[in-house]
């Protein structure tokens, strides 16, 4: 009888506290039970271990699937740089804790580059199309390619800041097609060429011409040039202005001796160099053999910079092939993201181009 009583009363006493107290917070409740968060699984392609391995896989032997297999050459990490330039003037640095600085104390080659945000593990190609701004149906039609392209503008056409604006809108990125001497004296490169019978007061005059004829380029590529690229005083005074200005420079390559490289690392200038030539050839199927020339490269070292023109066939080649890039595991960059990365080895020596194509 006493024990009965004395449970009655425990469960009362019981309810009565329950009622007091304050209930459990649902939230810590489902944060205490819930497994915790999935990570995003990264995959990367898969490697052969001995680099002399390369093409005795028996499932596929393509081109392509053979430069697949063959790892990159060993080279410094990526690095993931996301440059932004918009109204506010900010920039971001991806893998230096997402800090900002102020845009003036960018060089002007970040300032005016693509925002760009390179996926782990997969190479990078960039598109550099030359001879822009000429022909305005063209240049409209290399604009509306999708991108991030880089696009070459000639300093003497017209309409410059309109074509590079609406080019710029469209999310490519811009370089300075400078005119420089060829070797052959029936060639003519345009008005304001540099040419090795000048001194630096006149190459830097015409330079600093074309170099003020549009606004928000990264740097300058050679338009032509044979000669003027082998001319150790000329390509001095091109890159000390190119360095003041915060620019790089794009070695077209129209000739296997360019000085263009040495010179600007002597400089400090930021420097890459052309691997491909798309359009030696303007015929469809060879340019689409020359697109798939630069997968092979970009799989084998890591990147590839092509360099075509806006010719019919060249943009219709384009037109086919950039759909399809991320899909076949490659990212097409603007040619500032490939600046950013450092490789140990120097990528393959391009074939010169042949007599009567690039000059």
């Amino acid at each position: 009888m006493l024990a009965g009583i004395a449970l009655l009363v425990g469960i009362a006493i019981g309810a009565a506290l329950g009622h007091w107290l304050p209930p459990e917070p649902r939230a810590e409740k489902l944060a205490a039970t819930a497994p915790p968060p999935e990570r995003a699984k990264i995959t990367e392609p898969a490697q052969t271990a001995d680099p002399g391995q390369v093409g005795t896989a028996t499932a596929e032997r393509t081109p392509i699937a053979m430069a697949r297999a063959q790892p990159a050459r060993q080279r410094e990490p990526l690095r993931r740089v996301a440059v932004r330039s918009d109204n506010a003037g900010r920039s971001d640095d991806l893998d230096a804790g997402r800090h900002e600085t102020d845009a003036a104390d960018m060089p002007a080659w970040r300032r005016h580059a693509v925002l760009t945000v390179l996926p782990e593990g997969r190479p990078l190609i960039a598109i550099v199309i030359d001879d822009l701004g000429v022909s305005r149906a063209g240049t409209a039609r290399a604009v509306d390619l999708p991108g991030p392209l880089t696009l070459a503008f000639l300093p003497y056409a017209e309409t410059l800041p309109a074509q590079t604006a609406r080019a710029r809108a469209a999310g490519h990125e811009l370089l300075v097609h400078q005119p420089m001497e060829p070797i052959s004296a029936d060639e003519d490169p345009g008005p304001y060429a540099l040419l090795t019978d000048q001194d630096d007061a006149e190459i830097l005059r015409r330079l600093r011409w074309g170099l003020e004829r549009f606004e928000g380029y990264v740097g300058i590529n050679n338009h032509m040039g044979s000669r003027f690229t082998t001319w150790a005083p000329g390509m001095r005074a091109v890159m000390g202005e190119l360095g003041a200005r915060g620019l790089l420079f794009l070695d077209s390559r129209t000739i296997a001796n360019s000085i263009g490289e040495t010179m600007a690392e002597n400089a400090g200038v930021p420097h890459l160099r052309r691997h491909v030539f798309l359009d030696n050839e303007r015929d469809l199927e060879a340019i689409e053999a020359q697109l798939r020339l630069t997968e092979e490269i970009a799989w084998r070292e890591g990147y590839a910079i092509a360099i075509g023109h806006p010719t019919e066939a060249t943009l219709t080649a384009l037109e086919r092939w950039l759909p399809g890039v991320a899909e076949r595991g490659l990212t097409l960059a603007p040619i500032t993201a490939l600046v950013a990365r450092e490789p140990s080895g120097l990528p393959p020596e391009p074939d010169p181009p042949p007599q009567g194509a690039q000059k």
